[in-house]
């Protein structure tokens, strides 16, 4: 189908995002967090990125994600509902995260990140002694 006819039998009306010039947006990725006494996993949506693209940073007790999602150019947009854009996230994090000891993984445009908990602030079972 031709451009024109495909703008002619829309019924749709053009949403915000096909009356903006493009410009780069930036995007809170959805993410969960789950924690135990061994370690804290973060888990952050980020469709589109890929590896090569994706930046992880810690400074100053702060962990700081980014990723850009590159899509090639294939025309002009007639009809826009996905969003475009680079994603960003920060957390602060306290005293009980290893620094040194922080993983992250990337699959089906998932990132996990394992933050693991110091060993000193982890809980210690005391063994009992019987006479």
């Amino acid at each position: 189908m031709a451009t024109k006819e495909l703008q002619k039998t829309s019924t749709r009306e053009p949403s915000t995002h096909e009356t903006v010039p493009e410009r780069r947006r930036v995007i809170r990725p959805r993410c969960s967090i789950v924690g135990d006494d061994e370690k804290v996993l973060i888990r952050l949506e980020m469709p589109g990125v890929d590896k090569e693209n994706l930046h992880i940073d810690i400074e100053d007790n702060e962990l700081r994600v980014s990723g850009e999602k590159v899509r090639p150019v294939e025309g002009r947009h007639l009809i826009r509902e996905r969003i475009d854009g680079d994603y960003a996230a920060s957390y602060t994090l306290d005293e009980t995260i290893d620094q040194e000891r922080v993983e992250a993984e990337l699959r089906d445009g998932v990132l996990t990140l394992t933050l693991h908990v110091k060993e000193a602030v982890k809980p210690k079972r005391i063994a009992i002694r019987t006479k």
